[in-house]
């Protein structure tokens, strides 16, 4: 039987060019060289976008809103009981969302009253897991108007 002879074909032209072993090792060079070169140009956009966001988060805190950020992040502690839990930028950026959507404080504390007192749960073995974080409750107007629903009258 005939060995198989392997021929490459140019994807720009269609032209077809050598399928020796030395040409398709040093077309599988050219490649990797490419991968690494991409990968390092990630890792300089992912070191980028995360100095964004934490400048978005420094800046989110300097608001004219975090005052209001703070009573509602105050209030989610008392009424989830997580009184060590820190107010972090996932739960800034929800709060602030909401309040630039035109959200009172009350509104949103009245969310966090509906997650407290129902909030989302799973069974996971011989433990409840339950969700009730503010950002969640906060994540979105939709969110919000669920949980406020929620909450005790």
């Amino acid at each position: 039987m005939a060995e198989p002879v392997l021929k490459l074909i140019q994807g720009d032209t269609g032209e077809v060019v050598d399928g020796s072993a030395n040409a398709l090792m040093a077309r599988v060079e050219e490649l990797e060289h490419d991968l690494a070169a991409a990968e390092r140009e990630l890792r300089t956009k992912r070191r980028q976008l995360t100095k964004a966001q934490n400048e978005l988060t420094e800046r989110a805190k300097e608001s004219e809103l975090m005052p209001q950020v703070e009573i509602i992040f105050r209030h989610w502690q008392a009424m989830c009981h997580h009184p060590k839990s820190k107010l972090g930028k996932d739960r800034i950026e929800a709060a602030i969302g909401r309040l630039k959507d035109g959200y009172t404080v009350a509104q949103c504390c009245k969310a966090i009253d509906g997650i407290a007192a129902d909030p989302n749960t799973e069974r996971r073995l011989h433990t409840i897991e339950k969700w009730d974080d503010m950002e969640i409750a906060l994540r979105s107007s939709k969110n919000l108007e669920k949980y406020a629903n929620r909450a005790p009258r």
